[in-house]
């Protein structure tokens, strides 16, 4: 058998990993999962402000009996969402 089986390292987090691994696949695999839960906050802010839009255009929702909080409520998520992209491109 090759060094890369024969070889083992345990990362800090207690994983054992192949030789040839450069990074620990368990934190790896965690890495990406926690990066995956921003993209799905933003696809679902993104849905809502296109359900938004879509009851404007339909007529649904009617801006001129609104008290406002509704126009309120999706800028908010229009900032949720940048704040999401800004910290995933920026790290701000």
């Amino acid at each position: 058998m090759g060094d890369n089986v024969d070889s083992l390292w345990t990362c800090g987090c207690g994983g054992l990993n192949a030789g040839w691994r450069t990074i620990c696949g368990a934190c790896e695999e965690k890495e990406i999962m926690e990066n995956k839960t921003p993209r799905k906050d933003l696809l679902k802010i993104l849905n809502t402000i296109k359900e938004d839009f879509t009851m404007l255009q339909d007529g649904s929702w009617s801006l001129q009996y609104s008290d406002g909080t509704e126009i309120e409520a999706s800028l908010d998520n229009v900032d949720k969402a940048i704040e999401i992209v800004n910290k995933d491109l920026y790290g701000k």
